[in-house]
């Protein structure tokens, strides 16, 4: 919501120091803008995620009625991930959607003018959307060249050619814009498999976490799926099994040396092009149509066990909205980590009415990721720098998580006014910081 506020100009400097290109966030200016001129939710924004969503069911139309067309539709109904980021104002699910477009136009089918400039498109698409897309593409030039392909190869080079200004940008994002994937590529990869057969491991965010066997059902039945796929007598299934698993094993090989690899999120880059795969071989096997209705079977269950569940809570958005009744003109406010960007954004839109300032003020520079860390001694003498700057008596709220509340703070407030807590939560502190009257 924060950055498809922005203007163009704006938007690229943030991308210097976040991560991703910034495709979804312009395809999602004109659709904030609506939502705030109408006074719609900020569930508005869900909505290009919730056209892909159904577009990619769409894609069953690019099988001959039949099995297969049921099937694909039928998978795609199933799938949790699609039913969890159809409802996500994030780019995957128009990753998954393009993804799908460059496999059927590049990889299937006649090369003609029309398919070969429209998967160009598509590809272009993809990596001004999300940086998975380059290893994806890498693994549909392979399999193009493979096929003796060369104007769909064509296609992806000048889909490349496209996105070379953005390259050099990408090399200079900071790693620590993605450090909060922190588990081992490894790990992700051994969930991946379990995404690909129905279940999967799902992000804290949305408050569920499916039952282990059910995890390890998935990874079961997508090995059999896998093998029965790649043994296909249908070339294109063969094709869009190996693009994905390819896919997913350049991720995993990446993030031995650079996080990339997050089990619940990636797999939407290839989920779909693995689904069609699946589809289309379930239509000349017995046993690749079991190992179909295996993947539907244990799809429909965690996704009704999804939906039974109860909705995550945004707790950073609830937490400001609380602290903005409290704040009065002329007030400041310090918010902490996960804070600051939606007190930001709350300021942007005039429903704040105090300055925001940001602690550690790092994190002003880069509002969609922050490092959970206690605070150093630079970051407490950068925020007496600005409390000395303002005027005797001005009140400051300080919301901050309960980590970064330190001694050295404590010692820092206590020294130029009084202090005392507001309001003390599990997950977040109000202080109240008034300064003296005679300081200077």
């Amino acid at each position: 919501m924060w950055a498809s506020r922005l203007s163009l100009r704006e938007l690229l400097d943030v991308l210097r120091r976040d991560s991703g290109p910034p495709l979804f966030y312009l395809l999602e200016k004109p659709v904030v803008r609506l939502a705030e001129a109408f006074a719609w939710p900020d569930t508005a924004a869900r909505l290009p995620s919730w056209i892909a969503a159904l577009l990619l069911g769409a894609c069953a139309f690019s099988f001959p009625r039949g099995p297969s067309r049921r099937t694909f539709a039928i998978l795609c109904a199933a799938a949790p991930l699609f039913l969890l980021y159809g409802a996500e104002a994030r780019a995957y699910a128009l990753l998954a959607l393009l993804h799908l477009f460059v496999f059927l136009l590049l990889l299937r089918g006649a090369q003609t003018p029309a398919r070969v400039a429209l998967g160009g498109a598509a590809a272009a698409a993809a990596l001004w959307t999300h940086s998975l897309a380059i290893l994806f593409l890498g693994a549909v030039f392979a399999a193009a060249v493979a096929r003796r392909r060369w104007r769909s190869a064509a296609a992806l080079s000048a889909a490349g050619v496209l996105f070379s200004p953005w390259i050099p940008v990408l090399l200079a994002q900071p790693r620590a814009a993605t450090a909060w994937i922190r588990e081992p590529a490894l790990l992700s990869a051994s969930k991946f498999l379990s995404a690909l057969g129905g279940s999967g491991r799902l992000p804290p965010n949305f408050g569920v976490a499916l039952p282990a066997a059910l995890v390890a059902a998935g990874a079961v039945v997508a090995v059999a799926a896998t093998f029965f796929t790649l043994r296909s007598a249908d070339p294109d299934a063969r094709a869009a099994a190996a693009v994905a698993l390819l896919t997913l094993g350049a991720v995993t090989v990446l993030s031995l040396f650079r996080p990339a690899a997050f089990a619940g999120r990636t797999e939407m880059a290839v989920l779909g092009v693995w689904l069609w795969g699946v589809a289309a071989a379930a239509g000349s096997g017995r046993a690749a149509r079991a190992c179909a209705r295996a993947i539907i079977a244990v799809g429909a269950v965690s996704a009704a066990l999804v939906l039974a569940s109860p909705l995550p809570r945004s707790l950073p958005g609830e937490t400001v909205a609380a602290v903005a009744s409290k704040i009065a003109p002329g007030d400041a406010l310090v918010a902490g980590a996960g804070f600051y960007l939606p007190a930001r954004l709350a300021a942007d839109r005039g429903r704040l009415p105090s300055a925001v300032e940001a602690y550690p003020a790092e994190i002003a520079l880069h509002p969609g990721w922050f490092v959970p860390r206690a605070p150093a001694d630079a970051d407490v003498a950068a925020l007496e720098r600005s409390l000395l700057a303002s005027s005797p008596g001005r009140r400051t709220y300080l919301l901050l998580h309960p980590y970064q509340e330190s001694p050295a703070l404590a010692r820092m407030l206590a020294a130029h006014g009084t202090a005392r807590v507001v309001t003390r939560l599990p997950e977040a502190s109000l202080i109240l910081f008034v300064k003296t009257e005679t300081e200077n």
